[in-house]
Formats: structure tokens, C-alpha cells, sequence
């Protein structure tokens, strides 16, 4: 029988052989067999792991993914300019905001701008006179837009992408193949809201501040992916490894949190079960792993939008049209900015990128491969061997607050240079000004709790630290409910 030595050994042998996944394996085993004490063993199945799955996302970037006692960073192979892109990266399943749909519709597949004249004017171009409909007509780009023809819910930039939405995801999501997620795309044109069958009642499915459509896309891409192996391979229903490897593009995104989505959104999880439990291949979604795809979004999900909209391709138009009155009242009607559409999705290298309140890096929306996606752009000169940070939050806030907003959101304690050299870079007498102000504050708001009979909550999540006034103010809505907001907070 072979030692966990062993098993370590002919592991690091068969890296250096350039055969990652038998080494995996065998390292994999040797963690196995030392009962998860041997730590080089685990360490070194990581770095393999991390190397195979992101190098070739890293290809003509001037970047690599490494596994570090943290975790996976970003690191830079090469110097990087200010303004210089670091890397791109493309979105997996794609998820629009509610609330910007109807203003600004995208390409439920790749996220590509469907917006026509009558979202951007609205009703003003019932009342244009013939001449501005006329360069309407003539500058505005036409842009295809297909919907689904079975149900008509999802609309598509082009044939290409309407095909790879239907194998992709669409055909377990359709109405016409699946009844049940009917309901879920009621959901999301209702803003979260729709009538549940079974109260025949409006009432609240989705409270989550993501799009309704995330969690099911990822859900019916891995159906969908193993059911085209399953086909495939003649078989009737997908084999374990068929799921193995569709699941396999999520495993590169941590799933870490408290949040208890079951407990917030019961209806949508419900609503989950029947569409999966209702498509001719059954997949089981337990309370566990609804709650690990939740955590996952909230972890890693990232907002864009189209870096290109008919808009800007209307008003570059104009610029080439021989100036007359006419055009300049277009030019002047389009002063105003159309609605940005709003669209969250996970990124696999983006992912890998983590946090510092002085982060060297910035994300802009960019053309990826001929799709919208994202470019992560150096915002100062980055050196060889510097790893690459992002904000995860507005970093504009205080640094406690700060420090606050990102233990409760991303359950770390942020030790980056900002926050640890705070006191350093500031005066002695802005300290006392500060801590002055601040106790002023609390004793004001304790003064006014007091004369309205408003008790003082004290929370105590923060390691080591205490929110010593947190001044809530009590109102009622219309139904009597209370509500609780928060005017103001101090953290020693």
C-alpha cells in the first residue's frame, strides 16, 4: 500500500512530466490518505489545479492566476502602463436588471444593445414632424432582433446567438418545452413580483438585488450541457461524469456566506424545484445547493453593460450629415443619456481578482470577441510580480466604514495598505478633530433618541469591534409596519 509520501511524490513527478490532472490525482490522494494534515500536498494540488484551469484564459495577457496562502490572485508577468489593459474576460450566463429591461432591452444571450428609437424618444416620436422621423429612419442603426418563436420571452441580436441560447439554456427555460417556467419568466418581467397559482395573489418571489434569471441559467446550462453529452452517447439520461463536467465551469467560483436565501425567497425556491423537477430530465436542487449558487452570485457576480449602444451609432451618424436645421434639433433631442442597461454576470478570471481600498485596478465595459464584456485596466503603472486589485466596494467611504461594509458583504477583515497606514498618513490633530467630531455625534443622536423615546441598538458582528451609536429611527408605513433606518453610524 502506497504512503501519502508516495502519493506526494509521484505527484510532483508527473507535474514536472506537463501532466497536470494525473498529478492532481495523485496529490488529491495523498491529501486523502495523510487525512488533510499534509499541507504541501494540498498546497501543490492547487497550484496545478489553478495553472491548468487559468492559463489558458491568460493567454496574450500579460498576467497568470496563482494559488497563494489567500487563495487565487492575479499577478502580473510583465510591467503594465497606466491606462494599459491588463486582461478581458467574457461573461458565462447573462442576467439583466428588472428594472432596466423596458427602457433598454439587451440580447438575453450575449447582452448586445436591442434598443430601438421608441425606448430612447419614448412618445416624443409620435409628435416628430416627417423630417427627423425621415433621419431616424435613414441613421438609426438597424439592428435585428428575433425572439424565441416557441414562447416569446427571450429576444436575441441574431440567429447565432437565439441557437446558442436554445442549447445553451433556453430549451429547459422554454414555456413551450417547460410549463412551469412560465412563472419565472413572470417573475422577472414583474420586477420580482407575480401572481402566485396557487393564492391567486400578487406577491413577492424575488427579493434578491440580482437578476431573477441567474441562478436558473446556471442551473439549465448545466442541464442543458449534459444532456447534449447524453445525446450524444445514445443514453437516456446523463451519467455522473456528464454532470461532473457540466458543473465543472462553476467550481472556479468560491461560494462563501451567510446570506439564507431559502429563508428570504421560499417562493422563488420553490418555483426553482418545479421548473428543474418538471423538465424531462429530472435535476434534484437541494436547500444546500440553492443556498451555495446564491452565495456563489453574490460572491462573484459583476455589473456591465453593452459598450455600444444604436444611440452612439445614431449620434456618430448625424456627425457625417450635411448640417441643417433639422439635424441640429435631432442633435439637440439627444442631449440626454439613454438609460444604461444594467447586466450582472460571472466572469471566470475576474473572479480571481481580489479587493484593496487602494486598488491599482479598474473594470470598464469592452468589446470582448465581438460581444459586450469586460476590460480591467490599469489605473496607475503596475510592476512585474505586483498583484492586480479591485474595489469590491465604494472605497469613498470611510476607512471603518469601509472595513465594515466589506466584513458583512465579504466576511474579510481588509489589512490593505489604505486601511493599515491610515494613522501614518494622517496628522495627529485631524485624529482628534475626528474622534471630537465623532463623539459629538453620538451624544447628539443620543440626546434626540432620548426626547423621542428611540432606544440605541448595539451590534456586535464585527470581530473585536463594536458599533457604539447606531441611531434608528422608528416609522410606520401605511400598515402599521415598522421600519428601521439608519441615520447614522460610528464604529470604534
Amino acid at each position: 500500500m502506497r504512503t501519502h509520501e508516495i502519493w506526494k511524490m509521484g505527484g510532483m513527478i508527473l507535474q514536472k512530466m506537463d501532466l497536470p490532472v494525473l498529478a492532481e490525482f495523485w496529490l488529491r490522494k495523498a491529501t486523502q490518505i495523510s487525512k488533510n494534515e499534509d499541507l504541501e500536498s494540498a498546497v501543490a494540488f492547487q497550484q496545478i489545479r489553478v495553472r491548468r484551469l487559468y492559463e489558458p484564459l491568460c493567454t496574450g495577457f500579460p498576467v497568470k492566476v496563482v494559488f497563494s496562502q489567500y487563495g487565487k490572485c492575479i499577478i502580473a508577468t510583465d510591467d503594465i502602463e497606466e491606462n494599459g489593459v491588463i486582461f478581458k474576460d467574457n461573461p458565462l450566463v447573462i442576467g439583466q436588471a428588472t428594472d432596466t429591461i423596458s427602457a433598454h432591452p439587451t440580447c438575453d444571450n450575449c447582452g448586445y444593445s436591442l434598443m430601438e428609437p421608441r425606448h430612447y424618444f419614448g412618445d416624443e416620436l409620435n409628435t416628430m414632424n416627417d423630417s427627423l422621423k425621415d433621419l431616424i429612419d435613414s441613421y438609426w442603426p438597424k439592428r435585428m432582433n428575433i425572439s424565441c418563436e416557441n414562447c416569446f420571452r427571450e429576444n436575441y441580436c441574431s440567429k447565432a446567438c437565439k441557437q446558442e441560447a436554445w442549447e445553451g439554456y433556453h430549451r429547459v427555460l422554454c414555456p413551450s418545452n417547460n410549463p412551469a417556467a412560465s412563472l419565472l419568466y413572470d417573475v422577472r418581467d414583474g420586477d420580482g413580483m407575480a401572481i402566485n397559482p396557487e393564492t391567486r395573489m400578487q406577491e413577492e418571489f424575488w427579493g434578491g438585488h440580482f437578476s431573477p434569471m441567474i441562478l436558473p441559467r446556471i442551473y439549465a446550462s448545466i442541464l442543458s450541457h449534459a444532456q447534449k453529452m447524453m445525446e450524444e452517447e445514445n443514453l437516456t439520461e446523463p451519467t455522473q461524469l456528464h454532470w461532473a463536467i457540466s458543473m465543472a465551469p462553476y467550481r472556479r467560483f468560491v461560494a462563501f456566506g451567510t446570506s439564507k436565501a431559502v429563508q428570504k425567497n421560499p417562493l422563488f425556491y420553490s418555483l426553482i424545484q418545479k421548473v428543474f423537477s418538471n423538465y424531462k430530465i429530472k435535476f434534484e436542487i437541494k436547500q444546500t445547493d440553492f443556498e451555495g449558487r446564491y452565495n456563489q452570485a453574490t460572491c462573484n457576480l459583476q455589473a456591465f453593460g453593452p459598450y455600444t449602444t444604436p444611440y452612439h451609432t445614431f449620434l456618430a451618424n448625424l456627425q457625417d450629415v450635411e448640417m441643417d436645421i433639422h439635424v441640429m434639433q435631432m442633435i439637440q433631442k439627444l442631449n440626454n443619456k439613454p438609460q444604461h442597461a444594467s447586466l450582472a454576470s460571472l466572469f471566470p478570471l475576474h473572479a480571481c481578482t481580489n479587493h484593496s481600498c487602494n486598488n491599482n485596478a479598474d473594470i470598464l465595459d469592452g468589446e470582448v470577441l465581438g460581444r459586450p464584456g469586460i476590460w480591467v485596466m490599469a489605473n496607475r503603472k503596475i510592476r512585474k510580480g505586483e498583484e492586480v486589485n479591485i474595489t469590491y466596494i465604494d472605497t469613498s467611504m470611510q476607512q471603518k466604514l469601509r472595513r465594515a461594509w466589506l466584513y458583512r458583504s465579504f466576511h474579510f477583515w481588509c489589512n490593505c495598505q489604505k486601511n493599515v497606514n491610515l494613522k501614518e498618513v494622517m496628522p495627529i490633530s485631524v485624529q482628534i478633530a475626528r474622534r471630537k467630531h465623532q463623539k459629538e455625534r453620538i451624544s447628539q443622536h443620543v440626546g434626540d433618541a432620548k426626547r423621542h423615546g428611540i432606544a440605541l441598538l448595539s451590534v456586535k458582528d464585527l470581530p473585536g469591534k463594536k458599533v457604539t451609536g447606531i441611531y434608528v429611527k422608528r416609522q410606520r408605513n401605511q400598515k402599521g409596519v415598522q421600519k428601521l433606518k439608519a441615520n447614522n453610524c460610528c464604529f470604534n
